[in-house]
């Protein structure tokens, strides 16, 4: 009876032992690769972000948190230009993980979205230059107004949403803001 209990224990360990090997030997493997792929993916959304583009300055004493997961000064010609603030926020499908320029003065220089799992068609369009393109230029903390409204102008903290994307838009919005108050909190002089 015992022996039929312990036998299939010892197969089952044995199978875990491996399989917890292998995905050891995957994640070693994989690492840096995944790690360059990233950093390369920063880079090139640095000169999304700061449209004159800019080179990558670390920034010491920066701890990774919830909501913001990276941080890089941006210097252009030896100069800090602003910051390069990576912040994530739950959007309607999963997670919205955006990069967010910011100057010395406080305003968004622009955002690149770096990874979302929204719904094609809907929130999806987060990534369309008509919604990409009212961040530039805005600062403090910003408010939607719903998509369909009447507006001719937009306040300095107003992003017109997105058509049947309210959540997704909420979610970007908050990322932002997110950015923006780590940016006054921990960077503004």
């Amino acid at each position: 009876m015992m022996k039929d209990i312990i036998k299939p224990g010892l197969v089952l360990l044995v199978i875990t032992m491996v399989a917890g090997l292998g995905l050891s030997v995957v994640y070693a493997v994989t690492r840096e690769p995944v790690a360059q792929r990233m950093a390369e993916s920063v880079e090139l959304a640095l000169g999304r972000i700061f449209p004159e583009g800019g080179s990558p300055l670390e920034v010491p004493g920066f701890e990774p948190g919830d909501e913001i997961f990276s941080l890089e000064g941006v210097q252009r010609d030896g100069q800090l230009v602003g910051y390069a603030v990576g912040s994530r926020y739950m959007g309607f499908g999963g997670v919205i993980y955006l990069l967010v320029g910011i100057d010395l003065d406080g305003a968004v220089t622009g955002i690149d979205v770096l990874r979302h799992s929204e719904t094609p068609g809907f929130g999806g369009n987060l990534t369309q230059p008509h919604f990409i393109e009212q961040f530039p230029g805005k600062y403090g903390h910003l408010f939607f107004i719903p998509a369909g409204s009447d507006v001719e102008y937009t306040a300095s903290d107003e992003i017109v949403a997105l058509t049947s994307a309210t959540n997704t838009t909420r979610a970007v919005i908050q990322a932002v803001n997110n950015a923006l108050a780590y940016f006054v909190e921990n960077l503004a002089d």
